[in-house]
């Protein structure tokens, strides 16, 4: 086994690393992160892992909210954390708020575009297998009948 760690956002544990198991027959660092659930923004030598559950609660959110911004979820994570150096304690006692992130707000944004693209990829290789991945499938699988739309006549009182 070959364990790494990382620092970790996960909105439901609020835990601020991970410890990532990896077995030697894994293609790379990010592999493991996926296997134990997480994404990395870098698609090469992750610095900092975003839970799956996280961004899917983004993209819930987003679905019903779509001007929510990566950076007001940001601001909520930071909120939540309320981990920090005893720098941003300092800040805390001073402006009675928790510093924002930066470095998440990228991290974030660039894992849910990763999350986005792999969920596109598994529902085109899901239509596929299903054969619904033809241009005229919907038209070919419609039904006629249930698109029919009666007009109601009322009848005049004469």
């Amino acid at each position: 086994m070959y364990n790494f760690s990382l620092d970790s956002i996960n909105i439901y544990t609020l835990e601020s690393s991970i410890n990532v198991p990896r077995a030697e027959d894994s293609a790379s660092p990010v592999e493991a992160l996926v296997l134990a659930r997480y994404l990395s923004p870098t698609p090469i030598s992750p610095t900092i892992a975003i839970s799956i559950s996280t961004l899917e609660l983004y993209r819930l959110l987003r679905l019903r909210k779509p001007s929510f911004s990566v950076e007001a979820y940001t601001k909520v994570i930071c909120d939540l954390y309320k981990v920090s150096p005893s720098q941003w304690l300092r800040y805390y006692l001073k402006t009675g708020q928790w510093p924002y992130r930066w470095r998440y707000r990228t991290a974030i944004a660039n894992a849910f575009d990763v999350y986005l693209t792999i969920k596109r990829m598994v529902n085109d290789r899901i239509a596929a297998a299903l054969g619904r991945d033809t241009p005229d499938w919907r038209v070919k699988n419609a039904c006629p009948p249930c698109r029919y739309k009666v007009r109601v006549e009322i009848p005049s009182n004469t």
